[in-house]
C-alpha cells in the first residue's frame, strides 16, 4: 500500500509538470494571436471610426485629420495641416462615409473628383494599415 502511494505522488508531480507546460504553450499562443493585426469589419469597423478622427498619414509623412461623424458625414479637421491643404483648395471639402462589404467607403465633394473610394482597414494596436480599392496603401491612427 505504501508503494502505491509513492507511485501516485510521482504521477501527480508528472501531471503538474505537463499542466504547467501546456499552460505556458497556451499563454504563448494567445499572446501571439493577440499581437497579429486584425481586419476591422462590419459593425466593429463602423464603431472604430464613427464619431472619431482618423489621422491618415500621407507618403510625405503628413497626417490629415479626417472627422467621421456618426451621421455619415465627414470633414477635414481644422488644424495646421488643414490650413496647409486649404491653400490647395482641399481643406473646406466635406463628404460622406459608409461601411459596405467590410470596407470603409467615402466620397468627397472635391477630392478624388468626387469618386467613391473604399478601404480595408487592419488594426495592430494603435496603428491602422489601410489599402484602398484603387491600390493605394499606408497607415493611419484613430483618435477621439
Amino acid at each position: 500500500m505504501f508503494y502505491i502511494g509513492k507511485n501516485f505522488d510521482g504521477a501527480k508531480m508528472k501531471l503538474k509538470r505537463v499542466c504547467a507546460v501546456l499552460t505556458g504553450v497556451t499563454l504563448l499562443t494567445i499572446s501571439n494571436v493577440a499581437a497579429d493585426p486584425f481586419v476591422l469589419s462590419g459593425d466593429a469597423l463602423r464603431r472604430a471610426v464613427s464619431g472619431k478622427t482618423v489621422y491618415l498619414k500621407t507618403t510625405f509623412g503628413i497626417e490629415f485629420p479626417i472627422r467621421y461623424r456618426r451621421n455619415g458625414t465627414m470633414s477635414l479637421n481644422k488644424s495646421v495641416v488643414a490650413k496647409i491643404a486649404q491653400a490647395g483648395g482641399f481643406a473646406n471639402d466635406r463628404g460622406v462615409w459608409w461601411v459596405r462589404d467590410d470596407r470603409l467607403c467615402q466620397r468627397w465633394k472635391k477630392w478624388l473628383g468626387g469618386r467613391s473610394v473604399c478601404f480595408e482597414l487592419k488594426r495592430d494596436g494603435k496603428t491602422v494599415y489601410w489599402r484602398s480599392n484603387s491600390g493605394g496603401s499606408g497607415t493611419a491612427r484613430i483618435g477621439r
